[in-house]
């Protein structure tokens, strides 16, 4: 009986999940979305918030004309000790890079493969600059998950997912 029910569960969920989910056009992308979290992925499924901290604040933009343009800033976001960035310590300075994140381009979906490519024509990283960067795309319940091809940190392999709640 409790397997039973459990099963059911678990089957609603599905449905409810399947039901939420939008497909992938560029009509459902346009427009401005908020982050809500920006969480990396362990192999293990631990989400770990030490980029981003644990409210970020920030957008991601998609308009008609193929353009796209994200911010995102740390929670709590570094302040400098002094006034003005240039009289900053350089060590506040390194602070205040590692807590934003921004960048600006063109972009283009894969509806087969439910991603989207960003590519960079200007980003605070200039190493960037010219790179194309493509998330996998998963539209729900009014919100953007976004999440990135897996990557080597500390010794495991890692995923960024950054959800986005749609700007009303």
């Amino acid at each position: 009986m409790k397997a039973g029910l459990v099963a059911s569960f678990l089957l609603l969920q599905l449905a409810h999940t399947v039901a939420l989910a939008q497909p992938l056009t560029k009509e459902a992308l346009l427009g401005t979305w908020q982050i809500i979290s920006v969480e990396t992925v362990r192999p293990s499924g631990e989400s770990l918030i030490e980029w981003m901290g644990a409210r970020p604040s920030g957008w991601i933009m998609y308009n008609n004309s193929g353009h796209m343009a994200v911010q995102l800033m740390r929670d709590p976001r570094p302040q400098f000790s002094v006034p003005g960035y240039r009289n900053a310590p350089e060590h506040e300075k390194a602070a205040a890079l590692d807590g934003y994140y921004a960048y600006f381009g063109t972009y283009e979906i894969n509806i087969e493969a439910g991603t989207i490519t960003h590519h960079l024509i200007g980003s605070l990283r200039p190493n960037v600059v010219g790179s194309k960067l493509t998330r996998h795309v998963r539209l729900e319940g009014g919100r953007l998950t976004l999440t990135t091809p897996p990557f080597n940190q500390e010794g495991e392999q890692r995923f960024n997912r950054l959800i986005w709640e749609r700007v009303k």
